[in-house]
């Protein structure tokens, strides 16, 4: 039996307890990971980068064993210090994503600006401008019949 990507899940929970307080933490895994023999592994945001609180600080950073990524998302400096995790990280926070997803936004608002405002006012204009000349037209028919 052939189980659908959209029912398939994977969840880790964890409850960690600080005094009085629980906490419940849960991580979806998404059904178009998982396949037969799937390894998902997460990576906890390190402590070495952590500490830089802006990007320019998060970018120029020197460390040891680590790559220094600003997530421009959640406003959070990363480390990296596996190639497949660095990737993800890049392609998932990078700046150029967060820009890119702007601008395309902000192409559809054109698009609707053209397609809701400007092209109607210029099919408006253009019929004033017939009918005005309609008028005219039929202005100098009359004077030329007195």
């Amino acid at each position: 039996m052939e189980i659908e990507e959209s029912e398939r899940q994977s969840k880790i929970s964890r409850t960690f307890v600080c005094g009085s307080n629980n906490t419940e933490h849960e991580i979806i895994v998404p059904g178009k990971w998982i396949e037969s023999s799937t390894l998902v592994e997460y990576e906890v945001v390190g402590k070495i980068c952590s500490t830089y609180n802006s990007t320019n600080a998060c970018q120029n950073s020197k460390t040891s064993n680590a790559a220094c990524i600003w997530c421009e998302r959640i406003n959070v400096c990363i480390d990296s210090n596996d190639e497949d995790t660095h990737d993800l990280k890049i392609n998932d926070c990078r700046i150029e994503k967060v820009i890119a997803d702007v601008h395309e936004e902000t192409k559809q608002n054109k698009s609707s600006l053209y397609l809701y405002v400007i092209i109607p006012l210029a099919i408006c204009f253009c019929l004033l401008c017939i009918g005005f000349l309609i008028v005219m037209g039929f202005r100098r028919r009359q004077r030329s019949y007195e």
